[in-house]
Parts: C-alpha cells; sequence; structure tokens
C-alpha cells in the first residue's frame, strides 16, 4: 500500500504498544480508541536584559511530550490478542515501567512518531445508560523520534 495523500482521516492514526521479540517487532493497537492526542512543548528560557529595547528575548530548553488517548471499554475476553484493552493498559500502568509507543496510520510511508513513555493516569468513567469509557495519559520520557512506516 501506497503512503497517504490528502488530508488525513483522524480515524486512521492509532496509538500502539511496540514490542520486540527474538527479532520480531510487533505493534498492538489501543482497543476501542475514540481520540488520541500528542503535545510536545518546549521550554522557553527568558534572556532578556536591559539591552533588549523594551522586548522580551527567549533561547529554547528542553522539550517534552505527553499522549492521551480515550476509548470505549470493553472487556479483556473480547477484545483479543491483536489489540491493548483497557484491562492491559491498567496493567501497563500499574508495572509503572516505560513503553515503547508507536502513533501514526501503520501505513507504508506514512507519518510515525516513535517514543518510550510512562503512563502517568488511567482513568475509568461508568455512566448511567451509557457506554463505559476509559482515558489513559502518557508522559514520554526521552526523545520522540519522527519517522516513516516501513
Amino acid at each position: 500500500m501506497a503512503a497517504s495523500t490528502g488530508y488525513t482521516n483522524g480515524t486512521l492514526i492509532g496509538m500502539f504498544i511496540e514490542t520486540t521479540s527474538g527479532g520480531t517487532t510487533t505493534k498492538t493497537k489501543f482497543a476501542n480508541a475514540r481520540t488520541n492526542d500528542f503535545e510536545m512543548t518546549s521550554d522557553m528560557i527568558d534572556a532578556s536584559n536591559k539591552d533588549s529595547a523594551g522586548w522580551k528575548e527567549f533561547i529554547a530548553g528542553l522539550h517534552a511530550a505527553t499522549m492521551t488517548c480515550d476509548g470505549i471499554m470493553e472487556e479483556d475476553g473480547s477484545v483479543g490478542s491483536g489489540s491493548e484493552s483497557a484491562e492491559d493498559l491498567l496493567a501497563r500502568a500499574i508495572a509503572n515501567t516505560p513503553v515503547t509507543v508507536v502513533l501514526g496510520s501503520g501505513i507504508v510511508g506514512d507519518l510515525k512518531l516513535s517514543m518510550q513513555a510512562l503512563f502517568s493516569s488511567f482513568s475509568l468513567s461508568s455512566p448511567n445508560n451509557d457506554v463505559s469509557t476509559f482515558s489513559v495519559k502518557l508522559q514520554v520520557t526521552g526523545a520522540v523520534t519522527v519517522g516513516k512506516f516501513v
């Protein structure tokens, strides 16, 4: 399949946990996701001084990134082994160890963001007469790699 062209339909973009075992890399998608968000920020260091002519001056500092995913809760047994269920994500959050997360369409040639991240929060919402939903927030640790799916 060729790389996507034109505007990107948000439905195509998924959040995946990437694992490697015995030289084989596997990506498992967050199940039943409704939204995936990625935000990168950069610290701005105030370098203003008496020679700044009344204007603030800044230099770039450290980068940071977070990701969030909201989805519909589905019991682990019905999700299947090809996806990360809400229960799987909760287990990863409890384990408190970094995971490799990939964000993108999975289509060869399309944008691929890869990073190590820690689960910083997990929430479950169960309103009356509505579907139960989950939400996870991940804190990126280290650099974000910008590449293409191959």
